[in-house]
């Protein structure tokens, strides 16, 4: 990746939800011992260059630790400005009003959750408190609620467990409403309701099998039965004036389905996404609610109403293989496996690639209403404000294979704010794929840009470059390379992937009564044609060396040694 690429990322970091997007990178690091071995690379080599060496590496910014932990707290604030995302805002429950009374509730609201476990994790004396980012900003927060918390642990959910790689041991454990004191019922705006999930390497969260009591239906990422019972009394306080409004806060990466977020019995208001943002997150998340700062993050994930529509989650475990050990790991004796049956449809490519294979009446897609499973689309986010695209374009520079694309985004609320918008491509999904396994997604994202702060009325033109090879698609069982495909290809941009994907459809002629669920502007694609190639991409643009097969092993299908076993894996074919 070009130095220049990754500085846009850097600088549109809180585009899209913070904290996900280093996975790749880290799961690359922790096994870039197995990897370079595979490869027969070597990583390291010894130099003499005489002379005496200079044993400072790095020469700090700053003049002291506390100068560091200050622009740390600064940084965590500002990420989570930019990087939460606003999922529900019913009647404009938010921004709260100036100096708004605020009950907090559940034990998450004191034990919440501010890193993830490993060599993420950081010290609870640096955390600021939910409480104390509220009240720096203004809020008045319900002392007693708080203190009954605080006093409270044995209602504390473990959010530390991570000693085991077969499955979660993480507690829930919150109070029921009837355990709770009395100041519940103390008169407020708002009653503010976190929402914590932990989870961390090592550890897989359990999706069955955990403690009924604790876990709806052993599923550790539904509600549990406490939370339950307080959102079904929090609305009880609303119904009677004591509270005027419900906001739920997420305070997780682990993402709880969300089944409840729109049922009457819980009257939810408005649902705000935080993660596990770092030391200062709680000051970011205050200026959220107090409208110092408009909520700009997009979902980096498709959120599901009940995770068991996803087929990831039919597929996910820890399995045991019957023979030798597989692996060289854990000293020679590691004898576990999952195989990746879903293949690319995970998240968004699994959800907009069934919606459209349904509105296109593709044979063998089965039945799939798409508002049923899905809660919110990847990209997906709301603001104070309101943004309108247009002017949307693509230009070719074919001496140097990219394309630039640009749209024009305005402001058309009353606030000021910044929006963050997305880039997508579609593919042709042609006979030569089905005939040789490859499988395409109905739309992908390409990039991301984020405007500067507009005031209403204002307007700015993002404009990003996309490489030609993105167009490319890996060819694993015929020509072994990149292959470039013959057919209609698409760009688009929406207020998320489900949005550009309806841009996409309207452009080749559907709309609502093909059974979308929205009408989409065809004004914001554009198609061009290309030709078949399975040399155009075939060599690294960077080294010439031939690109090939390196892995063959890691598919069972492919594996020398696989006898008469085969996988089958999730295909549109």
């Amino acid at each position: 990746m070009k130095l220049t690429k990754l500085a846009k990322i850097i600088a549109n970091i809180a585009t899209l939800a913070f904290g996900v997007t280093t996975v790749g990178g880290k799961i690359a690091m922790d096994n870039s011992g197995a990897i370079t071995a595979f490869l027969g690379q070597t990583t390291q080599e010894k130099v003499d260059a005489g002379g005496e060496a200079d044993n400072i590496y790095y020469f700090s910014n700053y003049s002291s630790i506390a100068d560091l932990q200050d622009d740390a707290n600064d940084a965590t604030s500002r990420v989570t400005q930019e990087g939460a995302v606003l999922l529900k805002n019913e009647n404009q429950a938010l921004p709260l009003t100036k100096g708004a009374k605020i009950n907090l509730y559940s034990s998450s609201s004191v034990n919440y959750i501010y890193s993830g476990g490993g060599s993420s994790f950081a010290k609870r004396s640096e955390f600021v408190s939910l409480k104390d980012g509220l009240e720096k900003n203004g809020f008045q927060v319900n002392q007693g609620l708080w203190d009954w918390y605080s006093a409270n642990k044995q209602y504390y959910g473990d959010h530390t467990t991570n000693t085991s790689s077969d499955a979660a041991k993480y507690t829930i454990n919150d109070a029921k409403w009837a355990q709770i004191g009395n100041s519940k019922n103390d008169q407020a705006e708002a009653g503010i309701f976190v929402l914590s999930r932990y989870g961390t390497e090592a550890t897989d969260l359990k999706n069955t099998g955990g403690n009924t009591s604790d876990y709806s239906h052993g599923n550790y990422l539904e509600l549990s039965p406490s939370e339950i019972d307080v959102l079904q009394n929090l609305k009880k306080l609303k119904d009677n004036g004591t509270i005027e409004k419900i906001i739920v806060l997420l305070n997780s990466v682990n993402q709880v389905q969300c089944d409840y977020v729109d049922l009457e019995e819980y009257g939810i208001d408005s649902l705000l996404w935080a993660g596990i943002g770092g030391s200062n997150c709680t000051d970011g998340i205050a200026k959220i609610l107090s409208g110092k700062a408009n909520p700009s993050g997009k979902l980096t994930d498709t959120y599901w109403k009940k995770h068991a529509y996803n087929p990831v989650y039919a597929n996910f475990g820890s399995y045991t293989n019957e023979g030798d050990p597989i692996s060289s790991a854990n000293g020679g004796k590691s004898n576990r496996y999952v195989v990746y049956q879903e293949g690319i449809y995970n998240g968004y490519r699994y959800t907009e690639t069934r919606y459209e294979d349904t509105i296109l009446k593709t044979d063998n897609v089965g039945a799939f209403l798409y508002q049923d499973a899905v809660a919110y689309p990847f990209g997906y986010g709301l603001s104070y404000t309101t943004f309108a695209y247009s002017d949307f374009q693509v230009k070719e520079n074919s001496k140097e294979d990219i394309y630039e694309l640009s749209v024009k985004v305005t402001n058309t609320g009353k606030v000021s704010g910044k929006e963050g918008v997305d880039f997508y491509l579609q593919k042709p999904y042609t006979q030569y794929d089905k005939d040789n396994h490859i499988e395409k997604a109905s739309i992908e994202l390409v990039d991301y840009a984020k405007t500067s702060l507009l005031e209403p009325g204002a307007s700015e033109t993002l404009t990003v470059k996309v490489g030609g090879r993105e167009l490319a698609s890996y060819d694993s069982y015929k020509a072994k390379t990149y292959i470039l495909d013959e057919g209609d290809y698409y760009f688009a941009t929406g207020k998320n992937a489900h949005d550009a994907l309806n841009n996409i459809l309207a452009a080749k002629g559907f709309d609502a009564s093909d059974g979308m669920d929205g009408n989409g502007n065809a004004q914001l694609t554009h198609k061009f044609n290309k030709q078949f190639s399975d040399s155009l991409y075939s060599h690294s643009k960077a080294t010439g060396e031939a690109i090939t097969n390196q892995f063959d092993n890691a598919d069972l299908n492919l594996y020398e040694h696989k006898g008469e076993n085969s996988v089958t894996y999730i295909t549109r074919s």
